[in-house]
């Protein structure tokens, strides 16, 4: 048995029957009332960190966990047997002990949110590993006592920076993490100067801080979809690309390049072109939908229980299916296209 009091930075325990980690605790004592540590622990099956505070003195049972560095294999059903690198063994995972990677993440209002949803497996690793150690790290015989922990702008920077390098060697990739830290420590700043936003604001103001989120995320994929490219595209290419968006831009430009993009790139007919977009705004509605009740209905649960809780949802699963026919013919420009088939290169 630990206490609350036992608490490190690290240190694994069973709560309310899950298994939780230590990320940050506090010893708090007030000037009145009893002391308390506030603590933000992380759930080691599932990955959503939460914050609460517990008497000094709670009592909870200590979990020792064996880390041990696996490959999938396959999946039998429900069943995701992963290899034990080591001795070869192979262990079973349901299907729902397994972690959401992505939870509704363009509905952040904040990148710190954003990236408590977006490739979860991979921000909680960098939190674990890397953010973590580099906060904690105790500097002070460096610094002669003049400072004991890392500024927390230095700390996010790192960490974004490694994650730039961890995506590919080339620069377009590292002005894409540098990006992030950016993102980031530009909120805490505003943090630090505005106060940390309320919890209920306006829901116009939360629909536009997503809206901010979205644009400036998309922006910096820019510089990813760069890195990426295996055709020798470079940082002048990212800019150039910038420049062309907003040089001469004008509705009447915009709608006459979708056209043409959907004209020369996908059937030279505009019956199919209509079609075309009929089909993208309507399966992008139902997919917003979809996101929607997921993210405040069903609190973020997974996907699949989200679906299987929301009202008619047999109608969307049929018209989830006509949508997969339409743009099965659409896909090749009709039933008169020349490529049409069952599978139409799916």
């Amino acid at each position: 048995m630990i206490t609350a009091g036992d608490f490190r930075n690290g240190k694994t325990f069973e709560y309310e029957g899950k298994l939780m980690m230590v990320v940050e605790f506090q010893h708090v004592k007030p000037g009145k009332g009893a002391a308390f540590v506030r603590t933000k622990m992380k759930n080691i099956v599932t990955g959503a960190v939460t914050e609460t505070s517990f008497n000094p003195t709670a009592k909870f049972e200590e979990a020792f966990i064996d880390r041990i560095e696996t490959t999938y294999s396959y999946n039998d059903g429900d069943l995701y047997y992963f290899m034990d690198n080591e001795t070869f063994e192979m262990t079973p995972v349901a299907k729902g002990d397994l972690p959401e990677n992505f939870k509704t993440p363009f509905f952040a209002t904040n990148f710190s949110g954003f990236w408590n949803r977006w490739h979860i497996s991979f921000s909680s690793w960098l939190q674990d590993y890397l953010f973590m150690p580099l906060a904690w790290a105790d500097i002070s015989p460096l610094t002669r006592g003049r400072r004991e922990r890392l500024p927390v702008w230095f700390c996010l920077f790192c960490v974004f920076f490694v994650s730039g390098f961890w995506h590919g060697n080339t620069l377009p990739f590292v002005v894409w993490g540098i990006l992030q830290a950016v993102y980031r420590i530009g909120e805490e700043m505003l943090h630090q100067r505005l106060g940390k936003p309320k919890k209920r604001a306006p829901a116009a103001q939360l629909w536009g801080k997503r809206a901010v989120v979205f644009v400036l995320w998309t922006f910096s994929m820019v510089f990813f979809r760069v890195g990426s490219d295996t055709t020798g595209l470079g940082m002048s290419d990212c800019f150039g690309y910038l420049a062309g968006c907003v040089s001469g831009l004008s509705p009447a430009r915009f709608v006459s390049e979708l056209y043409s993009a959907v004209y020369n790139g996908f059937y030279p007919h505009a019956l199919m072109v209509a079609a075309y977009y009929v089909l993208v705004l309507a399966g992008l509605a139902l997919a917003f939908r979809l996101d929607v009740w997921r993210a405040f209905a069903c609190k973020n649960r997974p996907s699949e229980q989200a679906l299987a809780a929301m009202p008619h949802r047999r109608a969307i699963y049929y018209l989830l299916i006509v949508f997969i026919l339409a743009g099965l013919i659409v896909q090749n420009g009709g039933f008169g296209g020349s490529n049409f088939s069952m599978y139409a290169g799916f």
